[in-house]
């Protein structure tokens, strides 16, 4: 019931999966998988913005644009 403890401690046993066995996407997104995801919640959270503030934030945001 309970294992013997290991007496290479250094080293880490095998994982219980397969390596290969990962599918592409999954093993492969990284970086720029994680950016794009904040890209397009961000636009999302704009495009919210717009749709519930509407008129508002659009006069807030081109002033702020066109005062540099």
């Amino acid at each position: 019931m309970i294992a013997p403890p290991s007496r290479d401690r250094g080293v880490p046993g095998a994982p219980p999966y397969d390596m290969e066995a990962l599918p592409v996407p999954v093993a492969r997104a990284g970086c720029l998988g994680r950016a794009l995801l904040l890209v397009f919640l961000l636009l999302g959270i704009l495009l919210l913005l717009f749709i519930s503030a509407g008129g508002p934030f659009i006069q807030i945001l081109l002033s702020f644009l066109l005062s540099s």
